[in-house]
């Protein structure tokens, strides 16, 4: 994977951080042009296959579904309603 990539991989799932601490949900797109909505769950468990060397596991968990991190080609913030 190029730096580029490793780049935009490391703020997809920084930004999925920062909005479950937020808890604000998100719209990923996906490179099937499928989009998903929801609140990012907690990261789950470090034992499992990280992206390169991104320092983030190949995966981020929306509601009851796990998309990889490598298949997100967008991603959206949403602000909750007032």
């Amino acid at each position: 994977m190029d730096d580029r990539a490793a780049h935009f991989f490391t703020l997809v799932a920084s930004v999925c951080e920062a909005a479950r601490l937020a808890d604000l949900p998100v719209r990923l797109r996906l490179q099937d042009g499928s989009d998903l909505e929801g609140h990012p769950l907690p990261a789950p468990h470090a034992e499992e296959r990280e992206l390169d060397d991104t320092g983030y596991v190949d995966g981020i968990d929306i509601g009851n579904k796990r998309v990889a991190l490598s298949d997100v080609v967008a991603i959206e913030v949403r602000r909750r309603p007032d």
